[in-house]
């Protein structure tokens, strides 16, 4: 009999490293348990609408921002799924049920299916609580339920409360699955998780499986000139040493490329469904200031992208540049040389994976060492090598996280 299964915490599509996650998550979970009957509460079901079959609302796509409203959503949380437990465990007909309408759809999702499975990439994290907290006791329920529950690939932590440490263990002793993404996490996570029943394993990004057709159609492909395409972004506010690095990494890139033979593709990877997003208003300070020293550019539309067409853009790119850990990751796995601004440790953690680490630069090497990595990308020999290394170990990966996973 096919498994029901439940993807939980797929953040926003319009966010395209959410989008990669949800679709190379869903691909590897049909695989590896035989089945297509998968639901997917996500916070945009907008995006996803008619890409997946069985659409769910997250209850957490609606978040205040407010301490006090805060306060008041979390109860209400709280309360919601402990009555789905309760209903649960003294078999309360689903008719039955008083839960608000969001809830209700979700506790009934997971109440029909036999595995639920955490695809956030990052919600582990104690910067991220009280979310954390919350969702911990969600997966806590799914597993007191009966449910097989898997943490796919993620970066865990930061964690740096005792108190997260002990709720994360009790919270989750019991998964079946824990796959970390990162060194970091895995070393945390054996401690965390150290005697318990749980399995803690190191896996891969499921991104570096995403598939794709080549797409040429911008007109920027059409200029007769090698063309780079560049990722800048908002920096996460518990970045350190990031201040002015926007300034620093346009710059360099001017200094580094020569306008009669370069053109530049500005790609943001963070929209919103309404409105411009903080990483489309810095692409396009970009595209203006690159405009202004006479390069040819041109910027991807403000609406959203999925995966498998902005990788298919990409793999037209002789260079890509990024400070988006999962826009590399699709790069890379494209075979396209990529350089990477180290926004957070994880993108060290996943350059190192595909020996690559040479092509990562942190806030303070922007101007020291950026305009030599993109003249060693330029070089035609060290070009056509670093490709040839890219797409071998892109294959490695995508072998390693199918065999890890158990997918093959």
């Amino acid at each position: 009999m096919s498994k029901k299964i439940v993807l939980i915490d797929a953040f926003s599509t319009i966010h395209v490293g959410n989008g990669a996650l949800l679709d190379n998550s869903f691909k590897i979970a049909s695989q590896r348990f035989k089945t297509n009957d998968i639901s997917v509460i996500t916070s945009d079901p907008e995006t996803n609408k008619g890409r997946y079959e069985n659409i769910i609302e997250d209850v957490f796509s609606n978040y205040p921002r407010s301490n006090f409203s805060k306060l008041i959503w979390a109860t209400l949380f709280f309360i919601n799924f402990s009555l789905f437990f309760i209903y649960q465990k003294l078999g309360i007909p689903q008719r039955l049920w008083i839960l608000g309408a969001r809830y209700r759809k979700i506790a009934n999702a997971i109440a029909e299916s036999d595995i639920v499975i955490s695809i956030s990439g990052e919600s582990i994290n104690d910067h991220l609580a009280p979310q954390m907290y919350m969702r911990c006791y969600l997966f806590y329920l799914c597993i007191k339920l009966g449910k097989d529950f898997y943490v796919f690939p993620q970066s865990i932590g930061p964690i740096f409360r005792s108190t997260s440490k002990k709720a994360l263990k009790f919270f989750l002793s019991k998964a079946k699955t824990i796959f970390c993404r990162d060194m970091d996490s895995f070393r945390l996570s054996q401690e965390i998780w150290k005697g318990e029943p749980v399995d803690v394993v190191y896996c891969p990004d499921v991104a570096v499986t995403q598939d794709s057709v080549k797409d040429e159609s911008l007109a920027i492909f059409n200029c007769g000139k090698k063309v780079v395409g560049i990722t800048l972004s908002d920096v996460p506010n518990e970045i350190a040493g990031s201040a002015g690095y926007y300034e620093k990494m346009v710059k360099s890139i001017c200094q580094s490329l020569n306008s009669d033979e370069h053109c530049i593709l500005m790609m943001p990877s963070n929209y919103k469904r309404t409105g411009t997003s903080r990483d489309y208003e810095i692409c396009t300070r970009a595209y203006q200031e690159f405009l202004a020293q006479n390069f040819e550019v041109e910027i991807l539309q403000n609406k959203a992208i999925h995966p498998d067409h902005y990788q298919g853009i990409q793999k037209s790119l002789f260079l890509f540049i990024s400070s988006r850990m999962h826009v590399g990751i699709l790069a890379t796995s494209a075979a396209v040389p990529t350089i990477m601004l180290n926004t957070q440790h994880k993108i060290r953690g996943y350059m190192k994976n595909i020996s690559m680490e040479d092509f990562v630069i942190e806030y303070d090497e922007i101007e020291s060492r950026l305009p030599a990595l993109v003249a060693r990308c330029m070089e035609p020999t060290q070009h056509s090598e670093t490709r040839s290394k890219l797409y071998s170990k892109n294959q490695e990966m995508r072998h390693m996280v199918m065999k890890i996973v158990g997918a093959t």
